[in-house]
Protein backbone atom coordinates (compact mmCIF):
# COMPACT_ATOMS: atom_id res chain seq x y z
CA UNK A 1 0.00 0.00 0.00
CA UNK A 2 2.61 2.26 0.77
CA UNK A 3 4.25 1.35 -2.37
CA UNK A 4 0.82 2.24 -4.50
CA UNK A 5 0.37 5.79 -2.14
CA UNK A 6 3.86 7.04 -3.49
CA UNK A 7 3.94 5.86 -7.05
CA UNK A 8 -0.11 7.74 -7.01
CA UNK A 9 2.10 11.04 -5.44
CA UNK A 10 4.70 10.85 -7.93
CA UNK A 11 2.38 10.10 -11.05
CA UNK A 12 0.30 13.07 -9.57
CA UNK A 13 3.22 15.70 -9.65
CA UNK A 14 4.19 14.17 -12.49
CA UNK A 15 0.78 15.09 -14.68
CA UNK A 16 -1.76 17.15 -12.58
CA UNK A 17 0.57 19.04 -10.06
CA UNK A 18 3.07 19.88 -12.61
CA UNK A 19 3.76 23.04 -15.45
CA UNK A 20 2.41 21.70 -17.92
CA UNK A 21 -0.53 20.05 -16.09
CA UNK A 22 -1.00 23.66 -14.86
CA UNK A 23 -0.81 25.06 -18.27
CA UNK A 24 -3.31 22.31 -19.67
CA UNK A 25 -6.07 23.21 -17.16
CA UNK A 26 -5.46 27.12 -18.38
CA UNK A 27 -4.92 26.54 -22.18
CA UNK A 28 -8.33 24.19 -21.77
CA UNK A 29 -10.50 26.91 -20.30
CA UNK A 30 -9.46 29.15 -23.40
CA UNK A 31 -10.29 26.56 -25.28
CA UNK A 32 -13.73 26.36 -24.01
CA UNK A 33 -13.75 29.83 -23.92
CA UNK A 34 -14.41 30.32 -20.16
CA UNK A 35 -12.52 33.70 -19.51
CA UNK A 36 -13.32 33.47 -15.80
CA UNK A 37 -11.41 30.30 -15.24
CA UNK A 38 -8.66 31.22 -17.27
CA UNK A 39 -8.26 34.58 -15.51
CA UNK A 40 -8.56 32.50 -11.95
CA UNK A 41 -5.32 31.01 -13.58
CA UNK A 42 -3.41 33.65 -14.85
CA UNK A 43 -3.22 34.92 -11.55
CA UNK A 44 -3.06 39.05 -10.79
CA UNK A 45 -3.74 41.23 -13.96
CA UNK A 46 -0.14 42.68 -15.06
CA UNK A 47 -1.95 46.52 -15.35
CA UNK A 48 -4.47 47.63 -13.05
CA UNK A 49 -5.35 50.37 -15.59
CA UNK A 50 -5.72 47.96 -18.35
CA UNK A 51 -9.23 47.53 -20.31
CA UNK A 52 -10.65 44.39 -20.30
CA UNK A 53 -13.16 44.53 -22.88
CA UNK A 54 -10.90 41.77 -24.88
CA UNK A 55 -11.37 39.10 -21.84
CA UNK A 56 -14.66 38.03 -23.15
CA UNK A 57 -16.64 35.06 -24.48
CA UNK A 58 -17.58 36.60 -27.42
CA UNK A 59 -14.01 37.51 -28.61
CA UNK A 60 -12.52 34.34 -28.03
CA UNK A 61 -11.61 32.21 -31.26
CA UNK A 62 -11.54 28.31 -31.45
CA UNK A 63 -8.26 26.61 -31.04
CA UNK A 64 -6.82 23.77 -31.94
CA UNK A 65 -4.23 22.81 -29.66
CA UNK A 66 -1.14 20.97 -31.43
CA UNK A 67 0.79 19.76 -28.22
CA UNK A 68 2.24 21.28 -24.98
CA UNK A 69 5.66 20.01 -23.62
CA UNK A 70 8.03 21.13 -20.87
CA UNK A 71 11.56 22.86 -22.09
CA UNK A 72 14.83 22.93 -20.42
CA UNK A 73 14.18 24.64 -17.05
CA UNK A 74 15.53 28.07 -16.62
CA UNK A 75 16.72 27.95 -13.09
CA UNK A 76 14.05 27.43 -10.68
CA UNK A 77 11.51 28.63 -13.22
CA UNK A 78 10.04 25.96 -15.86
CA UNK A 79 8.83 26.92 -19.46
CA UNK A 80 6.20 25.24 -21.09
CA UNK A 81 5.99 25.35 -24.60
CA UNK A 82 1.98 25.68 -26.50
CA UNK A 83 1.53 24.47 -30.33
CA UNK A 84 -1.26 25.32 -31.30
CA UNK A 85 -3.36 26.48 -34.40
CA UNK A 86 -5.96 30.04 -34.83
CA UNK A 87 -7.56 31.47 -37.68
CA UNK A 88 -5.81 29.25 -39.83
CA UNK A 89 -2.61 30.39 -38.42
CA UNK A 90 -0.35 27.69 -36.97
CA UNK A 91 2.00 29.53 -33.39
CA UNK A 92 3.38 28.71 -30.71
CA UNK A 93 3.76 30.57 -26.73
CA UNK A 94 5.92 29.90 -24.72
CA UNK A 95 4.87 30.41 -20.91
CA UNK A 96 7.04 30.74 -17.85
CA UNK A 97 5.87 29.09 -14.48
CA UNK A 98 7.46 28.63 -10.58
CA UNK A 99 6.71 26.62 -7.60
CA UNK A 100 3.90 28.77 -5.26
CA UNK A 101 3.55 26.11 -2.73
CA UNK A 102 2.52 22.47 -1.65
CA UNK A 103 -0.45 20.83 -1.43
CA UNK A 104 -0.55 18.73 1.68
CA UNK A 105 3.13 18.97 1.53
CA UNK A 106 2.97 16.20 -1.19
CA UNK A 107 1.85 17.95 -4.28
CA UNK A 108 4.11 20.35 -5.50
CA UNK A 109 1.56 24.19 -6.49
CA UNK A 110 2.45 26.08 -9.69
CA UNK A 111 1.65 29.28 -11.29
CA UNK A 112 3.05 31.62 -13.32
CA UNK A 113 5.93 33.30 -13.31
CA UNK A 114 4.71 35.71 -16.09
CA UNK A 115 1.37 36.74 -16.56
CA UNK A 116 -0.12 35.09 -19.52
CA UNK A 117 -2.30 38.11 -21.06
CA UNK A 118 -0.85 40.19 -23.55
CA UNK A 119 -1.10 43.84 -23.05
CA UNK A 120 -2.43 45.44 -26.22
CA UNK A 121 -2.34 49.07 -27.04
CA UNK A 122 -5.11 49.87 -29.62
CA UNK A 123 -5.58 53.36 -31.17
CA UNK A 124 -9.17 53.72 -33.20
CA UNK A 125 -8.55 56.64 -35.70
CA UNK A 126 -11.21 59.77 -36.54
CA UNK A 127 -13.96 56.90 -34.61
CA UNK A 128 -14.75 55.12 -31.31
CA UNK A 129 -16.36 52.28 -32.60
CA UNK A 130 -14.41 48.94 -33.58
CA UNK A 131 -14.96 45.50 -33.64
CA UNK A 132 -12.57 42.74 -32.23
CA UNK A 133 -13.57 38.92 -33.61
CA UNK A 134 -16.75 40.53 -35.37
CA UNK A 135 -17.46 42.34 -31.63
CA UNK A 136 -18.58 45.31 -31.25
CA UNK A 137 -16.74 47.80 -28.88
CA UNK A 138 -16.35 51.02 -27.84
CA UNK A 139 -13.12 52.97 -27.23
CA UNK A 140 -12.80 55.37 -24.17
CA UNK A 141 -12.12 58.04 -27.18
CA UNK A 142 -10.89 58.61 -31.02
CA UNK A 143 -7.86 58.63 -31.59
CA UNK A 144 -6.34 58.23 -28.36
CA UNK A 145 -4.06 54.59 -27.52
CA UNK A 146 -5.58 52.67 -24.56
CA UNK A 147 -4.02 49.60 -23.40
CA UNK A 148 -6.46 46.40 -23.38
CA UNK A 149 -5.38 43.11 -21.97
CA UNK A 150 -6.20 39.70 -23.72
CA UNK A 151 -5.66 36.31 -23.56
CA UNK A 152 -2.49 34.40 -25.39
CA UNK A 153 -2.72 31.88 -27.08
CA UNK A 154 -5.39 33.69 -29.18
CA UNK A 155 -5.88 35.52 -32.52
CA UNK A 156 -7.96 38.53 -32.53
CA UNK A 157 -9.15 40.41 -35.88
CA UNK A 158 -9.88 44.40 -35.25
CA UNK A 159 -11.83 46.54 -37.80
CA UNK A 160 -14.20 49.35 -38.23
CA UNK A 161 -17.35 48.91 -40.57
CA UNK A 162 -20.07 51.84 -40.79
CA UNK A 163 -22.26 54.09 -42.92
CA UNK A 164 -19.49 56.55 -43.58
CA UNK A 165 -16.60 54.88 -42.79
CA UNK A 166 -13.96 51.63 -42.75
CA UNK A 167 -11.40 49.77 -42.17
CA UNK A 168 -8.64 47.67 -43.37
CA UNK A 169 -8.92 44.16 -41.17
CA UNK A 170 -5.75 43.62 -38.92
CA UNK A 171 -5.19 40.29 -37.15
CA UNK A 172 -2.85 40.06 -34.27
CA UNK A 173 -1.62 36.69 -33.26
CA UNK A 174 -0.81 36.64 -29.17
CA UNK A 175 2.33 33.95 -28.97
CA UNK A 176 4.62 36.64 -26.65
CA UNK A 177 2.68 37.27 -23.68
CA UNK A 178 5.32 39.34 -22.24
CA UNK A 179 5.84 41.86 -25.56
CA UNK A 180 3.50 44.54 -26.00
CA UNK A 181 1.48 44.40 -29.28
CA UNK A 182 0.40 48.04 -30.53
CA UNK A 183 -2.46 47.80 -32.95
CA UNK A 184 -3.86 51.02 -35.00
CA UNK A 185 -7.49 50.70 -36.08
CA UNK A 186 -7.32 53.56 -39.08
CA UNK A 187 -11.12 54.29 -40.00
CA UNK A 188 -11.07 56.02 -43.36
CA UNK A 189 -14.12 57.41 -45.25
CA UNK A 190 -15.72 55.42 -47.88
CA UNK A 191 -16.83 56.57 -51.36
CA UNK A 192 -20.65 57.55 -49.78
CA UNK A 193 -18.94 60.09 -47.37
CA UNK A 194 -16.77 61.47 -49.67
CA UNK A 195 -19.22 61.85 -52.21
CA UNK A 196 -21.74 63.43 -49.80
CA UNK A 197 -19.00 65.90 -48.98
CA UNK A 198 -18.55 66.84 -52.86
CA UNK A 199 -22.38 67.27 -53.26
CA UNK A 200 -22.45 70.01 -50.60
CA UNK A 201 -19.22 71.70 -51.83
Amino acid sequence: LVAAFIGAVVALNATVYSPVGYVQAYVDAIVRKDPGAALELAGPLPSSSALDDLLTEEVMVDLDILGIAELEPVGSRHLVEVRYVAADRESRVEFELEETGSVLGLFTQWGFARTPLVQLDLQVLHAREFTANGERRIAPAADASRTYLAFTPGVITFDHDSALLTAAERTVVFGTPSRPVSVTVDALAKETFTGLVRDQA
